[in-house]
């Protein structure tokens, strides 16, 4: 006898007349926690234009924190290397700085991420589902100044980025920072820097300024100095930031 002749008995053919067993999907079965996490490392770039489009698309990985700007919803970086990627990407695809007030849905949505990760050669990018790791991203950059440009980028990195590293400072250090400081603040008062224009010795430079003012990891000493002997780079700093994002207010 087949199966198919075995007679159901009328209950239980009943029950599966009525609930088919098609009419039962699979169970979705999300991880809550682990997305809430993601969700909190996870920064979405205001794009004006609503351009997802994937030839833009790409996710900023940094290892710092960023911090809130003031009243805004908008973070910045603070590490200056990571603050400088993330500025030149928004003034390169014309965005705006990522924001927090995201839902599920955005984040899915959106192309165009900055995301708190724990890994080696950080800051890197993802584009196309290809990794740029750290040194490939600062090569790329250097290219993007041009003569004495060329050499003022390097002496930031030389004499700045120290107060980021994990090595002690030493009174030279402290030193030849103050001293780089006020060259540059003589730079931005003077008649030949263009404070109506935007290039990427002003993000860097702003970059540095704004993560050397605002970072935890930073001294008092040197915040207090910008502060008194170096105020125009407050200014020009912000300046740069709101010439990205209009919506800012200063800090």
């Amino acid at each position: 006898m087949s199966l198919a002749a075995i007679p159901i008995p009328g209950p239980i053919k009943s029950i599966f007349t009525t609930f088919p067993l098609r009419t039962y999907d699979p169970v979705d079965i999300k991880d809550t926690a682990l997305q809430n996490e993601l969700n909190k490392r996870t920064f979405v770039f205001e794009n004006g234009k609503n351009d997802i489009s994937s030839e833009k698309s790409f996710t900023l990985l940094i290892k710092e924190k960023p911090i809130k700007w003031k009243q805004s919803p908008a973070y910045i970086c603070m590490d200056p290397i990571e603050l400088f990627l993330q500025l030149s990407l928004c003034h390169k695809n014309e965005i705006t700085l990522p924001l927090t007030y995201q839902t599920n849905d955005s984040l899915k949505a959106s192309s165009q991420k900055m995301m708190i990760v724990n890994r080696p050669n950080l800051p890197s990018l993802i584009i196309k589902n290809q990794m740029i790791y750290r040194d490939e991203l600062l090569s790329n950059l250097k290219l993007r100044f041009v003569g004495i440009q060329s050499q003022l980028a390097q002496l930031l990195d030389t004499d700045l980025y120290p107060f980021f590293g994990n090595k002690p400072l030493t009174s030279n250090d402290f030193n030849r920072a103050k001293q780089t400081l006020l060259q540059f603040s003589k730079f931005v008062e003077s008649d030949d820097y263009d404070k109506n224009s935007l290039d990427y010795l002003d993000m860097k430079l702003a970059s540095y300024i704004l993560t050397l003012l605002y970072s935890t990891q930073v001294s008092n000493d040197i915040k207090q100095f910008i502060k008194e002997k170096c105020p125009k780079l407050k200014i020009s700093a912000i300046t740069t930031l709101k010439q990205l994002n209009p919506k800012l207010q200063p800090y």
